[in-house]
């Protein structure tokens, strides 16, 4: 098929409403590019056809920006251990701006559609839609989950929805499929069971009001609870099947309901661990339920949208604070189901903000190498031995703690066995001045720098991914008495 710049004039319509059409010389930037010319001799699917022909009606930015709507190979670059498999198997079609890219992927089962697939410029994979279809009828909606496609200054997608009418363009039922898993070469991989205690209705969440409450109650569930698949199929949406450490956020929004419902894997609380479903993939959570005023129900607390700070406060009492450019950070909490999930407020431009999120924490270290391991395990021998740590949220390992005050221990060893996924903000004892210090120094600001100052001691290389280390393989005690001197006299008064 040639290029396709603007529309002709008149169209001969075809299967879907598709058109042959002419190349016409007119200013790209005026309208969407298009060109479906099929490579390798396979098909190009009528209902493509047909969206060309009419998007190059359509003017640029007005149903997302993307860059070309543009029938490819998929780059054999993008994942280089999956490459012959997606040359064989998928033809990218659409050029979003950042580099990332969508696919159309024969998912290898009898009769299935082809899904659209996301092959992110950072490396992150997953599945958009299970057919061309639901893609579409998912970009008419804003809710493709592909944030340059879901941009709320987008204008056409009611013109989308009306073509999509007018060809009766219907989603075809299709499984749930997990691109990540696909590429891993576990398709049908799914996430263990995991044994975690019952949770109760706890007064505070049998105060919220009904519908609120059932909405609150999701957060901390798996994404494959049948109470959360439910919920998620009457908003009309697609709960995500995985998540990975390259895209971890997911979300679910139904702007007319004025909610919107956010997955995560990784959040950082021992009552929701990690749920591997592959070698590169995880079951996520519900991580948050928001709520905007397009929410009709009541409030808790009664309270309304357009209630300031002195309305909440008169409800829920002295907020929390924290310091923020000249000002203050200003929030409310209130527990809801205790260790999992929290009612979270604040006020913003005149209007309050509420959601129900999943309790967790910051993380100081990262579980994937961030510090190197030598250097967490010194700082984690010198929390040790300066009282730092708060010893009951590792209590299960309190025989190695004592091994490492008497230095028979390696900080690495308790690392290892107590921190999996990484130092957070509380397994630290009570002291916010303390761990905002820490965050500061970890992070390299206010003029502190945990890797400048063993870099001073050690010497400086540069890692695999060419950033700045230090020169230090092994945490062991000799070290240790290196550094101590130094982090003492960055913690004076602290310790």
């Amino acid at each position: 098929m040639p290029t396709v710049r603007a529309p002709p004039s008149p169209p001969q319509r075809g299967e879907h409403g598709g058109a042959e059409l002419d190349n016409l010389d007119l200013p790209m930037a005026a309208h969407y590019f298009v060109s479906l010319q099929p490579i390798d001799g396979r098909d190009v699917p009528p209902l493509l056809t047909a969206f060309g022909a009419w998007l190059a009606t359509q003017m640029r930015g007005s149903l997302g920006y993307f860059d070309a709507l543009k029938i490819e190979h998929a780059p054999p670059t993008w994942n280089e251990g999956a490459a012959d498999r997606l040359e064989k198997a998928a033809f990218t079609f659409l050029n979003l701006g950042d580099g990332s890219l969508l696919a159309l992927l024969d998912i290898g089962r009898p009769k299935a559609p082809r899904a659209v697939v996301l092959l992110d410029s950072e490396g992150e994979a997953r599945t958009v839609a299970t057919s061309l279809e639901e893609f579409l009828h998912l970009l008419a909606k804003g809710e493709t989950g592909v944030g340059d496609l879901d941009d709320e200054a987008a204008t056409g997608r009611d013109a989308l929805a009306a073509w999509l009418a007018e060809k009766k363009v219907k989603a075809p039922k299709a499984k749930d499929f997990d691109f990540q898993a696909w590429l891993d070469g576990a398709p049908d991989a799914k996430a263990a069971p995991v044994a975690v205690p019952a949770r109760r209705p706890s007064e505070a969440l049998l105060a919220l009001p009904p519908k609120l409450r059932g909405l609150a109650a999701l957060v901390g569930l798996r994404a494959d609870d049948p109470a959360v698949m439910a919920s998620i199929g009457e908003m009309g949406g697609k709960v995500p099947t995985a998540a990975t450490d390259m895209g971890s956020a997911k979300s679910v929004s139904a702007a007319k309901l004025g909610v919107s419902v956010y997955f995560n894997h990784d959040i950082l609380n021992d009552a929701l661990p990690l749920l591997p479903k592959t070698k590169s993939s995880y079951l996520p959570y519900v991580s948050q339920v928001a709520f905007t005023d397009k929410w009709s129900e009541p409030l808790p607390f009664e309270l309304g949208w357009k209630d300031g700070p002195d309305e909440v406060e008169r409800a829920l009492g002295a907020p929390h604070t924290r310091p923020l450019g000249d000002g203050l950070y200003t929030w409310w909490t209130r527990a809801i189901e205790p260790g999992i999930s929290e009612l979270y407020l604040r006020t913003r431009k005149g209007k309050l903000e509420l959601s129900v999120v999943a309790k967790g924490t910051i993380a100081l270290t990262s579980r994937h190498g961030v510090p190197p391991l030598p250097a967490v395990g010194i700082l984690v021998a010198w929390m040790a031995l300066r009282g730092m740590l708060d010893e009951s949220r590792i209590a299960q390992h309190e025989a190695l703690v004592a091994r490492v005050k008497a230095r028979s221990a390696k900080g690495s060893d308790l690392v290892k066995a107590a921190f999996p996924r990484g130092v957070w903000d509380d397994h630290l004892r009570d002291d916010e001045k303390l761990v905002r210090r820490l965050h500061h120094w970890l992070g390299s600001s206010n003029e502190l720098s945990f890797t400048d100052d063993l870099i001073g001691l050690f010497g400086e290389r540069k890692n695999q991914y060419a950033h700045r280390e230090a020169v230090l393989d092994d945490d062991t005690w000799e070290a240790f008495d290196r550094v101590a001197p130094v982090f003492d006299e960055r913690f004076h008064g602290f310790v």
